[in-house]
């Protein structure tokens, strides 16, 4: 669930990629922001969304 719409998401399969120090520091950026009290609550709003749609049975 993405902002109240069923969506799917690409993940790489394989492969190791070199990234820039950018790239890096907004990976690091948006972990830190992923354990966030806002983050969590949305999330668990998604989840509990997606159960009450059947998405997860």
């Amino acid at each position: 669930m993405r902002n109240g719409e069923v969506v799917t998401i690409n993940k790489r399969v394989a492969g190791k990629i070199r990234l820039s120090a950018k790239q890096r520091a907004s990976i690091k950026k948006a972990a830190r922001l992923s354990r966030s009290s806002k983050a969590v609550a949305k999330r668990q709003k998604s989840l509990k969304v997606g159960k009450r749609r059947g998405m997860y049975d």
